[in-house]
């Protein structure tokens, strides 16, 4: 049993077109804000997940990932978690000097946002979804499963950097934040171990290029 087969499988069940990465970020549909169009060709999982629950109404409705993908044998699942909306919208994140006060305020507001992301039940509810449409248990122990969770932030290359800004937020600007918040869900990404599948972060600008890579 291949990961291919079973991405294959799954569309077929399910009649559901493939979608770009892009077509499923809202801040980016239908007006793309970037230069770096991602091709990679996915299953909008929650339609997958719809037409699952619409099949076992007696179920409650499960959680699940944002799309579905299979890249050299191992099947993808891709969590969308876009930061720069949220930034963007925030006026503490957007001031050129904070107080020590409203560091503090706007970390933790960080800082608990990102801690409702259910990221090990997505996944779980995800594969179990999965499982069911193909009659197939325990695919994990089949092939590889990667969780991708894809941020529209970038953090600044510079590891020195990043750790003044980290500790210091010395500009108190918006890349200063950018960076906190991709650590902040960097860090609770690493937290998250579902049947030996451990999440890993990506921009969407690269998201082909680290699938090419698997």
């Amino acid at each position: 049993m291949k990961a291919d087969f079973i991405y294959r499988h799954i569309q077929h069940e399910t009649g559901l077109p493939e979608v770009s990465l892009c077509l499923l970020h809202k801040p980016c549909f239908p007006t793309m804000h970037c230069d770096s169009p991602q091709q990679t060709r996915l299953l909008n999982f929650d339609n997958v997940k719809e037409i699952w629950n619409s099949l076992h109404p007696e179920v409650a409705t499960p959680a699940s990932v944002d799309a579905l993908t299979c890249k050299n044998e191992r099947l993808c699942m891709v969590e969308l978690k876009g930061g720069v909306k949220f930034l963007q919208n925030e006026p503490l994140a957007n001031r050129e000097h904070l107080t020590d006060k409203q560091i503090e305020i706007f970390q933790d507001k960080i800082v608990r946002k990102v801690g409702r992301f259910d990221f090990r039940k997505k996944l779980s509810d995800s594969i179990r979804i999965c499982e069911d449409f193909t009659k197939v248990e325990n695919l994990h122990e089949l092939f590889q499963i990667e969780y991708l969770v894809v941020t529209d932030l970038q953090r600044n290359e510079n590891p020195l950097l990043n750790l003044m800004e980290n500790l210091n937020f010395l500009g108190n600007n918006s890349s200063d934040w950018a960076t906190y918040y991709i650590n902040t869900l960097e860090t609770r990404v690493g937290r998250v171990n579902v049947k030996g599948i451990i999440p890993k972060l990506v921009c969407c600008k690269e998201f082909d290029a680290f699938l090419e890579k698997l």
